[in-house]
């Protein structure tokens, strides 16, 4: 294998830039406003806080220059033994002492390893010029909103963060670069917003318009889908360790993809960041928690373990306790606690003592599954696409329990005699929109059944438009239908009305069409949008031919809702059965033969209703 390494103009061309950067830097904050966190405070850190600061067993005196509000003289200029006085660098006792030519006086020492910059000690001297303002450690201070600033070239902003950037190129005496042309910039977006680059059909696809326009339709549509969730949590899950197997030698693989899918879901869903945060920490102490919530622990279940039968289990125990208290100061405190476990920390306002306090609270948390197969605490997770078909179910046997189930009917013709039975006196709290589909297609035209529960059913006549039974089927006992050139079922409008929420849709099919519409209630032209499934997307700019499509629309007028486009082709000649499932706000799934079509391209926004429209409820055929 062929070693490389740096050349030495590339080192020397990196120092170089950062030297310039830093040169940069500092006269900036010379030429404008100074703050103790982002300026004075690490100079503090690196040269004074190893005898002045907040380790008592190292501190060399009483000066406590980590707690420096204490040693800043009020407006009146009292404190006796204040070493700073704002607006007076040349009577401030700190300002004298780095300046100073005496090697008795002088701060830090000469025997100090380090001595300040003058680009350091000029910053100090500005502060103090500019009223000595002190600030909290960071992790302490609330956000500020700040003041955009002024800029000299105030044509060039457009929002208030190119003010920022452009007071910032100002100072450094650089200008903007030119604006992007607008395939930069959606390349730049898709980065930015998924992690992914755009394909040639997004290109094109969907973004109408120009300038601001099409860039805002993008984001918008990029923002609602399912990728700008995984690319958010990418950061999360480096802070949360996540990992899929266990760390240590052994290195096991361990089932936490369902955190993974917590985080993204979480992000997509827009959470409050309390509620984040709570049911990452304490999801399980809540009241009845969900197994959501109970999920979302899984952010201290992270931790690496040591698994088999190991001598050093208490050991591991307690790297496990460190591991879980540093990442809570890390991620939710800004501080690195870590520090603290050995000494009081030199830099970050917490003591020995303190760290094992907080040691005690997360020492109390049992700690299993050190394991071969990693047990441990374990719940019943429920796929998402199974929960609402499992709570219908409990539905139904619910009211089963407490009804005499009659015998097996013998034949699809008792079974709908049945039905029509039930439903002489409907019920007038029935709603439509809660209606689910089943099609039993006879040569009677008795073809649809719209089924609430069974005792709200009730047939519905349809048009057929000739007698399309064949004789086989997909599976035995099972006849299709055979639709040629427009040839489709129709249901009355009037038959299936109202707004929809959840929507599933499943059928057998065998076509070698790549062009299809399968059931369909919407037509663009005439401004009658709902829904429509069905083969190759109209040959719209990013549909696979042969493969499923699904659009629908919160209103009819003008499109608003999701577009997927899948890319498992069914237009081989052979029985499949397809199905689309839409889980109103939140996503949609495309199936074939069973299986999730993983690959399909499904963007949002994704509307808690379809529209409802006036047109029929077609099936084998759409509307153009």
């Amino acid at each position: 294998m062929q070693k490389t390494t740096p050349s030495l103009y590339a080192i020397l061309a990196y120092v170089f830039a950062v030297f310039v950067y830093c040169i940069c830097m500092s006269k900036q904050c010379l030429a404008g406003k100074v703050s103790y966190s982002r300026d004075i405070s690490p100079i503090l850190t690196t040269h004074c806080f190893k005898c002045h600061g907040p380790d008592e067993s190292s501190r060399k005196s009483e000066l406590r220059l980590d707690r420096l509000d204490l040693w800043i003289a009020d407006a009146d200029g009292k404190l006796a033994n204040s070493v700073i006085r704002p607006g007076q660098p040349r009577s401030s006792e700190l300002y004298k002492r780095i300046t100073s030519d005496d090697p008795e006086l002088r701060m830090p020492p000469v025997s100090h390893a380090s001595s300040l910059a003058p680009t350091e000690v000029a910053l100090i001297k500005t502060w103090i010029q500019q009223g000595a303002l002190y600030e909290r450690h960071w992790a302490f201070q609330l956000p500020v909103r700040p003041t955009i600033p002024a800029v000299k070239h105030g044509d060039l902003i457009r929002t208030p963060i190119d003010a920022f950037i452009q007071h910032t190129l100002e100072g450094q005496k650089l200008t903007l670069s030119h604006i992007a042309d607008d395939a930069v910039l959606i390349r730049r977006l898709y980065l930015d917003v998924t992690g992914l680059p755009p394909i040639n059909t997004e290109m094109n696809s969907g973004f109408r318009g120009s300038g601001n326009e099409r860039i805002s339709r993008i984001i918008e549509r990029l923002l609602h889908s399912p990728q700008f969730g995984e690319k958010m949590a990418q950061t999360w899950l480096d802070l949360a360790r996540y990992a899929d197997t266990t760390g240590h030698a052994a290195d096991k693989p361990r089932t936490m993809w369902l955190y993974r899918d917590w985080v993204i879901n979480a992000i997509n869903a827009n959470m409050p960041f309390d509620q984040f945060t709570i049911e990452q920490l304490a999801g399980d102490m809540l009241d009845n928690p969900d197994s959501n919530q109970l999920i979302a622990t899984g952010f201290h279940r992270n931790s690496i373990q040591a698994l088999g039968n190991n001598p050093r289990k208490e050991e591991f125990r307690i790297k496990g306790i460190v591991d879980r208290l540093e990442t809570t100061g890390k991620v939710w405190l800004g501080l690195a606690i870590g520090c603290a476990e050995c000494h009081d920390h030199k830099y970050d306002p917490i003591s020995q003592r303190e760290y094992y306090e907080l040691f005690a609270i997360f020492n109390n948390v049992p700690h299993l599954g050190e394991r071969f197969e990693v047990h441990g605490p374990q719940i019943q997770v429920i796929p998402r696409l199974a929960q609402a078909k499992i709570a219908s179910l409990e539905q139904k046997k619910d009211k089963l329990a407490d009804a005499q189930v009659p015998e097996r009917f013998k034949s699809e013709g008792e079974l709908l005699n049945a039905i029509r039975s039930w439903a002489k006196d409907p019920p007038s709290t029935l709603s439509e929109q809660d209606w689910r589909l089943r099609f039993n297609i006879n040569k009677d035209k008795e073809a649809i059944v719209l089924v609430k529960g069974m005792e709200d059913a009730k047939v519905i006549p349809v048009e057929l438009s000739q007698d399309l039974f064949s004789g086989s089927g997909p599976l035995p006992g099972i006849r299709g239908l055979t639709l040629r050139n427009g040839q489709r079922i129709t249901v009355p409008a009037e038959s299936f009305s109202g707004e929809l929420g959840d929507l599933s849709i499943g059928m057998w099919i065998r076509t070698t069409n790549s062009t299809a519409d399968l059931v369909s209630k919407y037509d663009w032209q005439s401004g009658k949008r709902s829904f429509v499934f069905g083969i190759g997307g109209q040959k719209e700019s990013g549909s696979v031919p042969g493969a499923l499509y699904f659009w629908s629309s919160e209103r009819q007028a003008s499109f608003s809702g999701p577009v997927a486009y899948g890319k498992k082709r069914v237009d081989d000649g052979k029985w499949h059965h397809i199905a689309v499932s839409y889980d109103a706000g939140q996503s949609v799934s495309l199936f074939v033969d069973g299986e999730l079509d993983s690959e399909a391209n499904i963007t949002g926004p994704f509307p808690k209703t379809i529209a409802e429209s006036p047109l029929p409820l077609v099936i084998g055929a759409g509307f153009q």
